[in-house]
């Protein structure tokens, strides 16, 4: 099993957010709070983070529909 720290991805930066899935699904995603800000004080989420506020956002997207 893979912890947090054994995760060598990325970081999870808002244009990328904004550029794959939209706007409307950044702010969705800030809404979870569950990011950190970069040097240029812009959001961005761990790896693990990110994939919480994914899992998150499916299952609202699913009790919605």
């Amino acid at each position: 099993m893979r912890t947090c720290d054994d995760d060598r991805r990325e970081p999870v930066m808002a244009q990328e957010v904004i550029s794959t899935y939209g706007r409307a699904y950044y702010e969705a995603a800030l809404a979870y709070g569950r990011h950190h800000y970069d040097l240029d004080g812009e959001p961005c989420w761990l790896p693990h983070e990110w994939d919480t506020v994914v899992g998150l956002l499916a299952i609202e997207g699913e009790a919605r529909s």
